[in-house]
C-alpha cells in the first residue's frame, strides 16, 4: 500500500505537540545546548592552542596582529564557547559522552512515537537492551554512511536511492530489535514501492528545516547567545517532529498502510519475536511498545522517565 504523506505529517505533528512529544523537545534541547557548549569550547580551545603556536613562530608584528584579529573573529563565531581553559582531552571525552546520551534519547523517542503513548515516557523505551541496541546502531551507522557515500560518488542518484531504501534500518534495530544485517534487509523490503514517496517526505522535512533556520537567522543572528539558543530550539523541534513523522510513516508501511500501532492487547508488535527472546511464549513477551505489556505486566507500577 502507498505511503500517505499527508497522514504521516499530520499525525507526526499531533504526536509532537502531545505531552511526551513536548517533553522530548525539552530533553533534546537540553542535550543539544550542552553539546553545543562543549563542541564550541572544544573547537575554540583547539584553535587557540594552534594560534599560540603560530604566534610563537611569528616573524613580524603584522603577523601577530593578524593572528590576534583571527582569534577575535573565532571568539565571535562561537558564542557558546563558555568552557575556556578546560583541557581539550576533557572536552573531547565529555563530547563523546553527550553523543551517547543523544543516541539514547533518540532511541527512546523512536520507541515512544512508534507506540501509542502520548502522555508518558516509559523508562523501558530508553533502557531496554541498551548496549545491544547501541552496538548495532553504531555498526549500522558506519555501514549506512559508507554505502550512501559510495552511491553519491556515482552521479548522486544511487546515493539518494540507497539512503531512502535503507532509511528505516535504525527503526528496525530499535523497534523490532533486529541485528544490523537483518535491519538493512528489512528496511529494503519495507521501503519497496514507496521510495519515491519517502524521498518526497524527506524533502518536505528538509525544506521546513531550511525555511525555519533562515527565518531565525533574520530575527536573531546565530553568532549571539540568544540567536544560537533560538536556532537550537527551532532545529530541535524540527528534529523531534521529523522523528515523529518518520515513526508514523514506518507504522504505515509495516502495518500495510494503517498508521496506528498494533492493538496492544494482541500478541504482536514492535520487538515481538526478535532478539534473544524469540521463541518465548507470546504471553511472556507480547507487544513491547504498544502502550501496555502482556504476560503479567498489566497493573504493575510504572517506572517512567517522566
Amino acid at each position: 500500500m502507498s505511503l500517505d504523506i499527508g497522514a504521516a505529517l499530520s499525525r507526526g505533528l499531533d504526536r509532537t505537540v502531545k505531552k511526551n512529544g513536548l517533553i522530548l523537545v525539552g530533553v533534546f534541547f537540553l542535550v543539544n545546548v550542552v553539546q553545543s557548549i562543549v563542541s564550541e569550547s572544544l573547537l575554540q580551545q583547539f584553535l587557540e592552542d594552534l594560534f599560540d603556536d603560530f604566534r610563537a613562530e611569528a616573524s613580524s608584528q603584522e603577523a601577530v596582529d593578524a593572528i590576534e584579529q583571527a582569534e577575535g573573529q573565532i571568539a565571535e563565531a562561537f558564542p557558546l564557547g563558555f568552557l575556556d581553559g578546560v583541557p581539550v582531552g576533557a572536552l573531547a571525552g565529555l563530547w563523546l559522552a553527550l553523543a551517547v546520551v543523544g543516541i539514547v534519547v533518540n532511541i527512546g523517542a523512536i520507541r515512544t512515537f512508534v507506540s501509542d503513548q502520548t502522555d508518558r515516557l516509559p523508562s523501558e523505551y530508553f533502557t531496554r537492551r541498551l548496549l545491544w541496541t547501541l552496538l548495532n546502531l553504531i555498526v549500522g551507522l558506519v555501514i549506512y554512511g559508507v554505502v550512501v557515500a559510495i552511491g553519491l560518488v556515482f552521479l548522486i542518484i544511487p546515493g539518494i536511492f540507497l539512503a531512502v531504501a535503507f532509511f528505516f534500518y535504525n527503526y528496525e534495530i530499535i523497534v523490532e530489535e533486529k541485528n544490523v544485517i537483518d535491519a538493512f534487509s528489512s528496511s529494503w523490503s519495507l521501503t519497496s514501492g514507496n521510495r519515491l514517496l519517502l524521498f518526497v517526505l524527506g524533502l518536505v522535512l528538509f525544506l521546513l528545516s531550511a525555511v525555519a533556520t533562515n527565518v531565525v537567522g533574520f530575527v536573531l543572528p546565530t553568532d549571539t547567545v540568544a540567536g544560537s539558543l533560538l536556532n537550537t530550539l527551532i532545529n530541535t523541534s524540527i528534529t523531534v517532529f521529523g522523528i515523529a513523522v518518520a515513526a508514523q510513516a514506518y507504522n504505515q508501511l509495516r502495518n500495510d498502510g494503517d498508521d496506528d500501532v498494533p492493538d496492544p492487547t494482541m500478541d504482536q508488535g514492535p520487538g515481538y519475536g526478535q532478539g534473544p527472546q524469540a521463541g518465548q511464549n507470546p504471553g511472556q513477551q507480547g507487544s513491547q511498545y504498544g502502550g501496555q505489556q502482556r504476560g503479567g505486566q498489566q497493573g504493575q507500577d510504572r517506572d517512567d522517565v517522566y
